[in-house]
């Protein structure tokens, strides 16, 4: 994308905070969704809402994208960038899973793709994933996605007595049978028309699904380590290890963003020698087996072999690279 989409969704983003403040004349309704999971596939459950609670999902948005007195300031959102304070974006296109979920909240699907209601939901609240928010007029949609807190039913808080609600005048008893769900105030992202606004990015690479786009960087990475066999001993079992955890795949990523990492770290095997001794790492670094010629990798071994590549500390006290550390 140029700067002048960059443009363009700063435009459109008043566009939206004109619609979300009815400007325009036209209603804002707001439509709400828990995200869970049955196995791989992702679940949506409708839920009613009362005008009170449909409000806090428009403020949410108002609060995270609105851009009041300020510039917003963009990035370009691909799986290997650094974090950024800025607001990223992306077509809505690039990931399947984006428009996937949109496309559940259909009122014309027939049959419908959501549960239409919670009684599925609310016993396993322990798999609900976030939310989906669909704000609309009658000619505008947003979709809003957020993370949410599970609580334990009541039933199971017996250390507590009791808890109540605190009113202004009284304290009323919360029902025994009640469960409770947070909604955390920051959002992921939303989607308008074909682009994705993002604010979170973990946030979103967890919920749609952004594993495999790790996945099928991180093999390209991986290959890098043929060129060292004789220090990366062992190493050819590295993708089935990562196959079996692959969340670790993120680590692969953001290490791969240093070039030539792999090669420096196998110029100095006496450093990681005296860093596997040393007071502060021997512990950390115990299972981490290393020879007069190199690393033996094992499976046990990945998490060490991954931190030693990838903790911008340790690194840098093995290549003497200078490291800057994050305010």
């Amino acid at each position: 994308m140029t700067d002048y989409d960059k443009t363009a969704i700063l435009n459109d983003v008043i566009n939206i905070e004109k619609m979300l403040s009815e400007e325009d004349g036209k209603k804002v309704d707001v439509r709400l969704y828990l995200l869970w999971k049955d196995k791989k596939e992702m679940m949506f459950s409708y839920s009613e809402l009362g005008i009170d609670i449909k409000n806090t999902f428009i403020k949410r948005w108002l609060h995270d994208y609105s851009n009041n007195d300020q510039v917003q300031e963009f990035s370009e959102f691909n799986v290997g960038m650094e974090k950024t304070d800025n607001l990223m974006f992306c077509k809505s296109d690039i990931f399947p899973l984006v428009q996937k979920y949109v496309k559940k909240t259909d009122l014309t699907n027939d049959p419908l793709q959501f549960v239409t209601d919670l009684t599925t939901v609310r016993p396993i609240l322990n798999r609900v994933r976030g939310y989906c928010a669909h704000i609309y007029t009658d000619d505008d949609n947003v979709y809003l996605f957020g993370s949410t807190t599970t609580f334990n039913n009541l039933t199971k808080k017996t250390s507590l007595g009791m808890i109540g609600n605190v009113g202004k005048k009284e304290i009323t008893k919360i029902s025994d049978d009640d469960v409770m769900i947070g909604f955390n105030p920051k959002t992921t992202c939303y989607i308008h028309d074909d682009v994705c606004v993002i604010k979170n990015k973990k946030g979103f690479e967890d919920l749609f699904g952004l594993l495999e786009e790790y996945k099928k960087i991180a093999k390209e990475t991986i290959k890098l380590f043929s060129k060292f066999p004789d220090f990366y001993q062992g190493i050819e079992t590295i993708q089935n290890d990562l196959d079996k955890r692959p969340i670790l795949y993120r680590s692969v990523v953001n290490f791969g963003k240093n070039k030539g990492i792999i090669g420096r770290v196998s110029q100095h095997l006496e450093k990681i020698a005296e860093i596997k001794s040393s007071n502060i790492f021997a512990e950390k670094y115990h299972d981490l087996e290393i020879n007069d010629k190199g690393i033996v990798y094992n499976e046990k071994a990945l998490p060490l072999l991954l931190s030693l590549l990838n903790e911008e500390p340790v690194r840098s006290i093995i290549t003497g690279d200078e490291f800057v550390a994050e305010h």
